[in-house]
Formats: structure tokens, C-alpha cells, sequence
């Protein structure tokens, strides 16, 4: 149930933008009920994660949210007023590791990292000053181990999951887009990243060996669906 006072500070932020924290919108959350519904492409690539053995659909788990399922991990990316990139990496086993020294902190920049739990990976800031505000905004993240480094939208990830979230809120109540989400912004306080000097993002990414389907362009998925709630 949302308060009449949450849903008139949200309604600030009803074009693109959720105002909420971090523990308002608890990762993976979406997972469960749309187990339930199945349908679109959302059903697609569960499936396709059905048979791969990342998700099953009797299981009460939620399949991307590293926390529930051993299988995945959580990277975390943050920069705070244009610069000092930071990413993590969190899984059950192993517990969280960071990785600070980066030498490519900078637009269209892209450092590498090798974490042993998800295997080679990289993020490239696109954007200074893009459409999450001020900053090194838009990150992209490549993987070795899904898709043979397939890239990731984050940013569009991001804000399909947004717009559930206003949708969940009543906010806009229809056309809403099905996910699966995997990425989210990691709002501080009731400060919508559009706003504030730090950054973040955190993403739900498969272990080594727990792999994606081959041969879907899944990153699209959730921009198409975006695309399609907004019409």
C-alpha cells in the first residue's frame, strides 16, 4: 500500500524519473509476479532460463536477485561528481569485493576487470552530462561469460524498471513494460540520480557457469518493452 504522502512526493518524478530509496525498491523484486503472469517476451526468455536451470517456475525464489539465488551475483557501479568510479561485485560466495584503481575513468573510457565468481567484465561511462544528469552518466557493461561479451544498456534497463515501479504506484497504471529486470538505479535518500552527485547502478549478473541463452538480444528486450509502455 502507498502512502498519499509517497505518491505526491512520486508524482513529482511521473515523466522518467522514481522518487524513492534504495530499500523502497527491493532488487529483483519484479521476479515473483511475473512468474506469475508470463507473458511476452517477458515468458520468452524465462523460459529459455527455465531450461538453462537459472530459473524455475515452481521456485519462490527471485531468479536475478543474487541474495535468493547462489547462481547470481550483483555488480554495483558508482561515480560521484564526474568521476571516482568505483564497481563491485557481491555474491553469496565470496561476500563483496571492490575494485577502486581504475585508469579509464572517463567518457567512452573503458576499464576491465577479472572477479574469479563472474569472470571477465567491463564498464564504459558513454555519457558526461546525459540524460541521468549531471556526471559520468549511461554505463555500458560487456561480460565475457554472457553472450561472449554482450552488451548491456543499462540505463534502458534501468528505467524499464522505473516504469514498473510507477506503474506498481498508480502512477502511470497502464501499458506497463514486463521485464524481467535486472538493472536498477540505486537512488540516495529521496534523491532521483538525475539529481544527485553520486551515481549508481547495480545490475544482476549470472555466475560463471550459470550463463545466459545464446542467440537472444536480450538488452533490447528491455528497451523495446519501455518503448512500447510509452506509446
Amino acid at each position: 500500500m502507498v502512502s498519499a504522502n509517497k505518491l505526491g512526493s512520486m508524482a513529482l518524478f511521473a515523466i522518467g524519473c522514481l522518487v524513492t530509496s534504495s530499500a523502497a525498491i527491493p532488487f529483483g523484486s519484479a521476479l515473483r509476479p511475473l512468474a506469475a503472469r508470463g507473458v511476452g517476451g517477458a515468458k520468452a526468455i524465462l523460459d529459455l532460463l527455465t531450461i538453462i536451470g537459472i530459473f524455475t517456475p515452481d521456485s519462490d525464489i527471485n531468479a536475478w536477485d543474487w541474495k535468493a539465488n547462489e547462481n547470481m551475483c550483483e555488480v554495483f557501479m558508482k561515480t560521484v561528481d564526474g568521476g571516482h568510479c568505483t564497481v563491485s561485485v557481491e555474491c553469496q560466495e565470496g561476500g563483496k569485493k571492490q575494485y577502486e584503481n581504475w585508469q579509464n575513468c572517463h567518457v567512452q573510457g573503458r576499464e576491465f576487470f577479472n572477479d574469479p565468481r563472474i569472470g571477465e567484465f567491463s564498464v564504459i561511462f558513454t555519457q558526461r552530462d546525459g540524460d541521468e544528469g549531471e556526471g559520468l552518466t549511461n554505463p555500458v557493461l560487456h561480460i565475457q561469460n554472457v553472450g561472449n561479451w554482450k552488451e548491456w544498456d543499462i540505463t534502458g534497463m534501468c528505467r524499464a524498471y522505473e516504469k514498473k515501479e510507477l506503474c506498481e504506484a498508480g502512477i502511470t497504471p497502464i501499458n506497463c513494460p514486463n521485464g524481467p529486470y535486472i538493472c536498477s538505479w540505486v537512488h540516495g535518500g529521496n534523491t532521483h540520480i538525475k539529481q544527485d552527485r553520486s551515481k549508481r547502478w547495480r545490475c544482476g549478473v549470472p555466475k560463471v557457469g550459470a550463463d545466459f541463452p545464446d542467440g537472444i538480444d536480450w538488452p533490447k528486450q528491455w528497451e523495446a518493452e519501455a518503448a512500447a509502455g510509452q506509446k
